[in-house]
C-alpha cells in the first residue's frame, strides 16, 4: 500500500493501539480500507518519521490541511476535501493529496456508488 499511496511506512490503526508511546510518532491518517473478502474496514496511517527529513518537514507543514481533507472526503464533502489538500499541493507534490483530489473529481463528475462509505476497497496481491 505504500507504493499506492506513495508513503514510506504504514500501520493500521491495530498497531498503532498497540504502541507503547504513539504520541512519539508523527502520523497521519491516511485512508480506512477493506481488503478484497474483508467484512470491516481499517483505518490506516502513515508514520512521517520514516521519511527523509526534507519531506518528512513538508508532511508536517501540511499536516493539518491534509487531515482535514480526509475528514472532508470521508463525510462527502468532496469539493472541500479538494480545497484542503490543494493547500498541501501548494507547498509540495505530495501523492496522496493528488490521489483523493483524483477520487473527488470522479464521485463529482459520475457521483458516488450505491452503499458508498468512504472506505477504499483494496484488491488482493
Amino acid at each position: 500500500m505504500t507504493k499506492f499511496y506513495g508513503g514510506t511506512l504504514l500501520i493500521t490503526e491495530e498497531t498503532l493501539s498497540r504502541l507503547a508511546n504513539p504520541g512519539e510518532f508523527n502520523l497521519r491518517m491516511m485512508d480506512k480500507v477493506r481488503a478484497k473478502g474483508k467484512d470491516h474496514p481499517v483505518v490506516i496511517y502513515e508514520v512521517i518519521d520514516g521519511d527523509l527529513p526534507a519531506e518528512r518537514q513538508l508532511k508536517l507543514q501540511t499536516h493539518d490541511s491534509f487531515e482535514r481533507g480526509v475528514e472532508f472526503y470521508l463525510s462527502s464533502q468532496f469539493e472541500a476535501a479538494k480545497v484542503a489538500f490543494r493547500e498541501v499541493l501548494k507547498v509540495f507534490p505530495d501523492p496522496a493529496a493528488s490521489l483523493y483530489i483524483t477520487r473527488c473529481n470522479r464521485f463529482l463528475t459520475y457521483g458516488l456508488p450505491e452503499a458508498w462509505d468512504g472506505v477504499t476497497e483494496m484488491p488482493h496481491k
